[in-house]
């Protein structure tokens, strides 16, 4: 893989962590500004908008780099002012249900204080829906950088607009219809950026493509139905059931930690493409030993921060969330138990192969598996039901993709796994783990209890990895040459899983 394609996803993958970190800044702050119940109803309101995002959105925005590098710079203008127009519209329509339903919705989940935070964020809905196009416009014309800056520049604004008038007093619903009109001064800017950057010139023939542009997005739309069903499953639930405060600990206990973005995302970039030219050109049995090598570099990187996560979970939850939260300890142990899974990169094979449709097949057995042990676990074991069902059905997920890759590739599970390099490093992250967890059971400070356990950690779990040969030297000077941006300065780390 090009050195310069390396650099656009490692700028994408930069842009997707310094979101993701101002993201979970402001949970740590909202968790202090609002109370169990309200941060609850907070995370109703995003339930509510990530399923109607799903519903009226999943694809479209996708279509546009499927188009994009096929159309001449006239069609570009005209494609560009339909998907905004096509965006518009299906934002205005998710605004409007969100407005229109959200008495129904409030009384439904038993909250009152849902249905004004409901009212006001839907203006808010409007815009992100909107604008969705944007983004993936910069990206699909190869400005990668500007699409970084623009998303961290929207998520900080993001955080401005929400935590700053919460901390000044104003209630959630107000702070809502601020957020909106940030987001509107936001839409106004990129629709004057993707004007310039189009060409847009004139109106006439700009929806011609729509029928091959809704065509297109319908597969992605319902792949993207069965997702959101699979995702927000859990979620549905526990609001129905359970009052917001109860809600709050669940979203607390089933943070999302980004170790896709940072880690596994851009592996899978080179994966793809790489497997792609091998699938193509009949070298299919050259596939094993890059895979293996893939999932020993995420195992050094990924298994360690889980282990740890799980390890310091006593201090790390009530220091980042307060004691507050404290409930909500187990909850995210047990979510961790499915995180290990992020080491294998088992959707790059269906794409690399033609087939998309195994991930469709895949994500439809996760959510029936979510169901059914969801309808097992949960009424005897309650929040620790839920997660676990979420758990167990993602191992069965990838157990599916395990068997086809078997069918379809002749690829036998045991060539996939390097079980005696896996072992080496659990047993090392194990380790280092007990000793990690039982200084914080000596330590009563939560800062020293992890900075003590981070120290040991890293320090146990480094000198069993070059023991055991797991960790080699290269690994830690790639580590290094990362960290300096060696990859922007073209230095060749392309063309191998380096």
């Amino acid at each position: 893989m090009p050195a310069s394609l390396t650099g656009k996803a490692l700028a994408l993958s930069i842009g997707s962590v310094l979101q993701k970190s101002s993201t979970f800044i402001v949970i740590i702050l909202l968790v202090r500004l609002l109370d169990k119940e309200m941060y609850g109803t907070y995370q109703q309101v995003l339930y509510v908008a990530g399923i109607v995002y799903g519903l009226f959105a999943s694809g479209l925005a996708a279509s546009v780099y499927y188009f994009v590098p096929r159309l001449s710079d006239a069609q570009r203008g005209r494609f560009a002012l339909q998907t905004v127009l096509i965006m518009a519209t299906l934002g205005a329509a998710a605004a409007v249900a969100v407005f229109g339903f959200g008495a129904q919705i409030a009384q439904l989940i038993k909250n009152p204080a849902l249905e004004p935070a409901l009212g006001y964020y839907a203006a808010y809905i409007f815009f992100w829906i909107a604008s969705d196009f944007f983004l993936p416009l910069l990206n699909a014309s190869g400005r990668y950088v500007s699409s970084m800056l623009f998303a961290v520049t929207e998520s900080i604004t993001n955080a401005i607009f929400l935590v700053v008038p919460l901390f000044h007093g104003i209630d959630l619903p107000h702070a809502f219809l601020l957020l909106a009109g940030a987001a509107g001064l936001r839409y106004a800017i990129y629709l004057a950026v993707t004007v310039r950057l189009s060409g847009i010139r004139r109106v006439a023939g700009c929806l011609d493509t729509v029928g091959e542009q809704f065509r297109y997005s319908m597969p992605l739309t319902v792949s993207g139905w069965t997702d959101l069903i699979g995702g927000y499953l859990d979620k549905v639930v526990v609001s129905l059931v359970y009052s917001p405060a109860i809600v709050a600990i669940y979203a607390i206990g089933t943070i999302k930690i980004p170790l896709w973005e940072i880690v596994s995302k851009p592996i899978n970039i080179v994966l793809r493409v790489k497997f792609a030219e091998l699938i193509s050109t009949g070298r299919a049995a050259e596939i094993t030993p890059i895979w293996n090598e893939a999932v020993r570099k995420q195992s050094i990187v990924i298994l360690p921060v889980v282990f740890l996560l799980g390890a310091t979970a006593d201090h790390l939850i009530p220091l980042l969330f307060t004691n507050a939260y404290a409930e909500s300890i187990s909850v995210f142990r047990i979510s961790l138990l499915d995180k290990p899974l992020m080491i294998m990169s088992f959707s790059v094979l269906p794409l690399s192969m033609g087939r998309p449709d195994f991930l469709m097949k895949g994500s439809i057995l996760f959510v029936i598996a979510n169901i059914v042990f969801m309808t097992i676990l949960a009424p005897t074991l309650g929040l620790y039901g839920l997660v676990s069902a979420l758990v167990a059905a993602q191992y069965v997920h990838y157990a599916f993709y395990v068997y086809m890759i078997k069918r379809h590739l002749q690829i036998p599970p045991g060539a996939l796994f390097p079980i005696p390099v896996l072992l080496r490093i659990v047993a090392s992250n194990g380790v280092a783990a007990m000793a990690a967890y039982v200084l914080g059971l000596m330590l009563q400070s939560h800062v020293a209890a992890i900075a003590a356990g981070t120290v040991a950690y890293g320090l146990i779990c480094y000198a069993l990895l070059r023991a055991f040969g797991v960790l080699r030297p290269e690994d830690v000077r790639l580590v290094l040459r990362v960290i300096s941006f060696g990859r922007f300065s073209g230095r060749p780390l392309a063309g191998r899983i380096d």
